[in-house]
């Protein structure tokens, strides 16, 4: 009997052993899995960062290259030595005009001059109007 006994107890022991080492395996193969598919995830996310950056670059150098085309025209090139240089071409005349600068009537504000102004009208000036205190007093 003792051969029995011993043989069903190795075999308990032998199944347990198999149970906790297929448990650990199964721990280990899934926490490797898992941490497979989180990077998986990270990875795919700086994926999308970056394809959206590319294409906010060449969006971005699309309109360089049109802005440097428009600066190397010999219309705009012009138009800036005129400007900012203040070039002109051979026999021609520069006209500068100015604009007619407004009368004094027209901008001033016809305001009563009051030698003597309360407390309040004093502080409302004070904050919203001192020019007209600067010359009342």
């Amino acid at each position: 009997m003792r051969t029995r006994s011993r043989s069903w107890t190795q075999r308990l022991w032998n199944a347990r052993t198999l149970a906790v080492l297929g448990a650990l395996s199964v721990f280990v193969v899934g926490s490797g899995l898992i941490s497979l598919s989180l990077r998986n995830r990270s990875i795919d996310a700086d994926l999308a960062r970056l394809d959206a950056e590319a294409r906010s670059l060449e969006t971005r150098n699309v309109e360089l290259v049109e802005l440097l085309k428009r600066f190397e025209t010999s219309g705009f090139l012009e138009r800036e030595a005129r400007l900012k240089l203040n070039l002109q071409k051979p026999g021609e005349t520069v006209v500068v005009v100015e604009r007619a600068a407004a009368t004094a009537s027209s901008t001033a504000r016809a305001v009563p001059v009051r030698a003597h102004h309360s407390n309040a009208e004093r502080w409302w000036l004070f904050f919203f109007d001192p020019e007209t205190l600067r010359t009342s007093t």
